[in-house]
């Protein structure tokens, strides 16, 4: 297979190349260029294509998640369906997350630890839990991390908070019951709240 061109992808990445192969163009980054020793004009075989690609691969995929979590605290599953969205193979995928595995970048105990406490203030216990599995994070690290987690005191707040300035009518009871319903608290806890409410208008 004849290497015709190796050209540069974008002025704002110096480090991506385009290499036309046998009429069919590659992404490549530069380091992997330089360590096959690939230029213009010259011959490469199929296999070690193959090898040129995936080594290629994981090195820009890792360069993008180093990006993507540097602002942010995820799950494996959150980088796993990132790289997934920019079009790497499984192959890549794994060889990227195993790394990140090994850095300690990926850490669903962190991760959860803060996700309850950004949350804590607006979600029920219910639903937090839930938000966590769907984002990849183990049900016993969820639930651990829920233990001490007051849901009454946090319907009550969240009800205090929607109820400000509005009077105790039946339709704004009602509205209030459906706002703590969509925060995904439960009916037990929500008669607490109402019963909260009705003591303290008295």
């Amino acid at each position: 297979m004849l290497i015709k061109k190796i050209s540069l992808k974008s002025s704002r990445n110096p480090n991506i190349f385009i290499v036309e192969i046998d009429g069919e163009k590659y992404i490549l980054h530069s380091e992997i260029i330089v360590k096959y020793g690939l230029s213009t004009n010259s011959e490469i075989e199929q296999d070690r294509l193959s090898e040129v690609m995936f080594e290629s691969d994981v090195m820009i995929a890792t360069n993008l998640a180093m990006n993507y979590v540097s602002s942010k605290i995820i799950t494996a599953k959150q980088l796993k369906d990132y790289l997934r969205n920019k079009g790497y193979k499984t192959n890549v995928i794994t060889k990227v997350v195993d790394k990140f595995n090994e850095y300690g970048v990926l850490n669903d105990e962190n991760f959860a630890s803060a996700y309850v406490n950004i949350k804590q203030n607006s979600l029920s216990k219910r639903a937090i839990e839930q938000k966590l599995i769907q984002k990849g994070v183990n049900k016993d690290i969820a639930s651990s991390c829920l233990e001490d987690f007051d849901d009454t005191q946090v319907a009550i707040k969240t009800a205090e908070k929607f109820m400000k300035n509005k009077e105790c009518t039946e339709e704004n009871i009602t509205k209030l019951m459906r706002h703590l319903s969509y925060k995904g608290f439960d009916y037990e806890t929500i008669s607490k709240v109402l019963n909260n409410l009705k003591n303290n208008d008295e």
